[in-house]
């Protein structure tokens, strides 16, 4: 188990430790909303890293040519 890994496990006890402190109870409709919702989001975002991903292959194409065009007019 790496470092991250051993700091999000040793987060998660922390909060459950201070969720259970504070006597918070949710309801089954709440929760399933809750669930529903955080799916949404995680959709959303995975879509929007998808797309920043294709910008940045285009970006970085656009950067080798320009590279090798300036690399073409050095060389003569």
């Amino acid at each position: 188990m790496n470092k991250y890994n051993r700091n999000a496990a040793a987060q998660k006890v922390i909060m459950r430790d201070a969720e259970a402190g504070e006597g918070l109870t949710y309801n089954e409709k709440e929760t399933r909303r809750a669930i529903v919702h955080s799916r949404q989001d995680m959709t959303q975002v995975v879509v929007h890293l998808s797309f920043i991903n294709k910008q940045l292959r285009w970006v970085r194409f656009l950067l080798i040519l320009i590279f090798l065009a300036l690399l073409m007019i050095m060389i003569p």
